[in-house]
C-alpha cells in the first residue's frame, strides 16, 4: 500500500496548498464535501489537477462525486485508474 500512501500524500499536500491553505492537516477520511473543503467548482478544479498530475483522461472516466469525498477515496480513485496492465 505504499503507492496509496504516496498518492494520498500528494493529494493531501495539493488540497492543503490549493483548497485549504489555512489548515495544517486534513485527516485522510475527512469528508471534503460535507466539511466545505470542496464544492462543485473546486471539485472540477481538483479533477483537472488529477488529470494533469496523474495523466488520467478525466473526461473519459465515469465520475461520481461520492467516490471523491475524502483523501483516501481520491487516492483509491486515482490508483484504480492508473494501474497499467502488465506487459
Amino acid at each position: 500500500m505504499t503507492t496509496t500512501t504516496s498518492v494520498a500524500a500528494v493529494v493531501h499536500d495539493h488540497l492543503l496548498s490549493t483548497h485549504a491553505p489555512d489548515a495544517d492537516h486534513i485527516p485522510s477520511d475527512y469528508d471534503l464535501l460535507e466539511g466545505g473543503v470542496l464544492d462543485s467548482l473546486t471539485l472540477v478544479s481538483l479533477l483537472s489537477w488529477i488529470g494533469r498530475r496523474f495523466a488520467l483522461p478525466i473526461e473519459e472516466l465515469d465520475l461520481d462525486p461520492q467516490r471523491l469525498r475524502s483523501i483516501d477515496a481520491i487516492a483509491e480513485f486515482i490508483e484504480a485508474h492508473t494501474q497499467a496492465p502488465s506487459r
